[in-house]
């Protein structure tokens, strides 16, 4: 009997992870609107929760892009991967521009130049990327930017709900 309800539990269970897993994705204002508001009240725990299961639960999705991206700038300082991640986004982007909105193609732009500018600053100043991800801090970003939303977490406003190759 015993047994029985062990192997009945271990098949719920089971199918709970694969429904979890075959879940769609929040659609792009849902992540914006929760990023937005996880980034105004300051809970970098619950927006680093966040982010990485979107980003692992729906890797090719823009908006889990978009959000990864801007964990590994400002949490992680990983400024190469964050901007590999807007890269893979730029080069849908590029291939077929008329299917996005002009807004998202500016900031995204803007994202892409901001995070190359601010790699070979660091370039320049002699700092190695270990030395950049050791001082990343999103409280120390969001005490420089305020309440102000960051063109990391605007551009998750104009995301279209579309997939990445």
């Amino acid at each position: 009997m015993l047994r029985r309800i062990l192997i009945l539990n271990m098949g719920i269970s089971l199918i709970a992870l694969v429904a979890l897993d075959a879940e769609e994705p929040p659609a792009p204002r849902e992540v914006a609107d929760t990023i937005s508001n996880y980034w105004i009240r300051q809970d970098f725990t619950g927006l680093s929760s966040y982010v990485t299961g979107l980003y692992a639960a729906h890797s090719n999705y823009f908006p889990a892009i978009l959000a990864a991206s801007f964990h590994d700038y400002i949490f992680s300082g990983k400024l190469a991967d964050a901007s590999n991640k807007l890269a893979r986004i730029q080069e849908v982007v590029y291939s077929n521009p008329s299917n996005f909105s002009t807004e998202f193609k500016t900031i995204m732009e803007e994202l892409t130049t901001m995070i190359s500018w601010e790699i070979e600053l660091h370039a320049r100043k002699g700092r190695t990327p270990e030395v950049v991800q050791s001082n990343a801090s999103p409280q120390a970003v969001r005490n420089t930017w305020g309440t102000t939303l960051l063109p990391n977490i605007e551009v998750l406003f104009y995301a279209p709900a579309t997939n990445a190759p």
